[in-house]
């Protein structure tokens, strides 16, 4: 078998040759059948030293791939199976936070009612310990500015629960509600319908903003029947 180091040294006299072509065909001024053979002779030799190295590198190319490729197969063994285990793990990571978040949200507006609820207990109470220190009137007031004040309580959701490698998109989407108070920069000309009407009522109609008119058929006439 021809070692490495064989291969090298078969191949200087090719690199040295090979470097020499270039130039020879730059200066090959092909003008007659002389120059036209020469030219012939340089394209053969040209083949021969290109089939040269191609023989000479096969193999040391093909040992490369096949190296290459081993190590490929080598690291899918390794890798693939804590690829696996990294995405099982992460969709129970995602599934958790999706529970967990949901349940903090939901003890959340719990708290929130709660806390509301004690809030307007608290104040009923001074409004009947008003009542009965013979208050009336300041009592009334602060009846009139619960019941014409009370608003929804705001939840105040806490942060969502993450992990390293876990990604949460927010998906937005969006529906016309009235269709007449969208601005024109986010509408679009209905060209198919406009071009329909206007060739099938050839002008005998007035669109605003659009300029109508005929012109020949650059195919020229047709007979017709």
């Amino acid at each position: 078998m021809i070692g490495a180091s064989d291969a090298i040294d078969a191949l200087i006299p090719v690199r040295a040759e090979a470097g020499t072509v270039p130039e020879m065909v730059r200066t090959l001024a092909i003008t007659d059948a002389a120059s036209f053979q020469a030219g012939r002779a340089v394209l053969r030799r040209i083949t021969t030293l290109r089939t040269t190295i191609a023989a000479r590198f096969a193999p040391h190319v093909t040992r490369a791939v096949d190296a290459h490729r081993a190590r490929l197969a080598d690291r899918r063994r390794l890798d693939t199976p804590l690829a696996e285990a990294e995405a099982t793990l992460k969709q129970h990571l995602a599934a958790f936070t999706i529970a967990e978040d949901q349940r903090r949200a939901q003890a959340a507006r719990h708290q929130t009612v709660a806390a509301e609820e004690t809030r307007t207990a608290r104040l009923w109470a001074e409004v009947e310990a008003l009542e009965a220190a013979g208050a009336q009137d300041v009592a009334a007031d602060l009846v009139a500015d619960l019941v014409s004040g009370s608003t929804p309580a705001v939840v105040v959701l806490p942060a969502p629960v993450t992990a390293p490698g876990l990604e949460r998109r927010v998906l937005w989407r969006d529906d016309v509600t009235d269709a007449a108070q969208i601005p024109r920069d986010y509408l679009t000309v209905d060209h198919a319908k406009r071009g329909g009407v206007v060739r099938a009522l050839k002008g005998a109609v007035a669109i605003p903003g659009v300029r109508m008119w005929g012109r020949p058929d650059d195919r020229g006439a047709r007979a017709v029947a």
